[in-house]
């Protein structure tokens, strides 16, 4: 019985591996909560939680202007870019990755100015 690591050496490439044969980053942590309904609820606690914890550092940020939110924000904003830029990249297209980052950022938004006009924090 051959091992499950050892290749023939007639089938063996130097060709690097694509992306869907070695899934890495987001196809690997994010998007099986995008593709499995069952997963769902889960993925809405993680953005409720994401929400959680954009929405005071953009209150703070923007009402009390303090240094420390807005280079949060700002580091915040720039890691969204990246998620934009790689979705673009990779997929060619305007996907799920994109519209799950707008809609955090829209909840965050709206968290932050129900937290303002309540005062709430």
């Amino acid at each position: 019985m051959t091992s499950l690591r050892e290749v023939p050496h007639d089938k063996v490439s130097d060709e690097p591996v694509s992306d869907s044969e070695n899934p890495q980053g987001v196809d690997m942590w994010i998007m099986p909560y995008l593709r499995d309904s069952s997963l769902w609820p889960v993925l809405i606690v993680l953005v409720v939680h994401v929400v959680a914890f954009v929405a005071p550092v953009m209150l703070y940020a923007v009402r009390d202007r303090r240094a420390g939110p807005i280079v949060a924000l700002v580091i915040l904003a720039l890691l969204t870019l990246r998620g934009f830029r790689w979705e673009i990249h990779s997929r060619k297209k305007f996907g799920a990755i994109s519209w799950l980052i707008v809609t955090t950022w829209i909840a965050s938004c709206i968290a932050a100015y129900c937290a303002n006009l309540y005062d709430f924090l």
